[in-house]
């Protein structure tokens, strides 16, 4: 596996990975070498798996069955180019639409493209909606991760496809969240007396 990117998010999606996925080996990789050493040798003690600091993209990139992109940069840090065939991609950390982390090749490279949340992705998803606008992707063509866990659209085609998965999040995880947060809150606050206040007004939030 490779992560590009190497902060807070990134090591809870690289421990998440690691829950359903049995990895040999990770290679991470940031701008600052400071910053991917002690990554890397944070991540290689809590996981109890060899996670290499390396010093490119494309590096990190090379010979990885799945990717990982959890940056806050607003131009691409994967490049089509890298990729080999079968290679899955999660890419996770351009949330709005003027941010991109996979270039033109790359999105264009993929097969079975998937997001949470179809209407969402159209008017946040930064990467899918430059292609989108230049007429090189068709909205048609993209599936809800719904789909896939049910089993009506295939996770792929075949061995060779290279496959996407554009996270941006949906606003109704933040609610459900605070949901549970909140009567854990309350369950653990009853047996010393403290009692809770009414329902909170409900907020609206959206994306992650």
């Amino acid at each position: 596996m490779g992560i590009i990117g190497t902060g807070r998010e990134a090591r809870a999606q690289l421990a998440s990975l690691c829950l359903v996925r049995s990895f040999r080996r990770i290679k991470a990789y940031s701008r600052s070498r400071e910053n991917r050493e002690i990554f890397a040798a944070e991540m290689s003690k809590r996981l109890e798996i060899d996670v290499i600091p390396v010093d490119s993209g494309a590096e990190c990139v090379r010979d990885t069955d799945v990717v990982t992109t959890i940056t806050s940069a607003r131009d691409p840090v994967l490049e089509g180019a890298w990729l080999h065939e079968g290679t899955h991609i999660n890419a996770v950390g351009a949330t709005t639409p003027e941010r991109r982390e996979l270039d033109e090749e790359a999105v264009e490279r993929c097969g079975t493209i998937v997001v949470e949340h179809l209407p969402q992705a159209r008017a946040e998803c930064g990467e899918l909606l430059f292609l989108a606008e230049k007429g090189k992707l068709n909205w048609d063509d993209v599936r809800e991760m719904k789909d896939i866990v049910v089993g009506t659209v295939p996770g792929r085609k075949d061995a060779a496809e290279i496959t996407l998965l554009d996270s941006i999040g949906v606003g109704a995880e933040d609610v459900a969240l605070a949901t549970y947060v909140l009567k854990k809150a309350r369950a653990l606050s009853t047996p010393i007396g403290i009692e809770m206040p009414f329902e909170p007004p409900y907020v609206a939030t959206r994306g992650r």
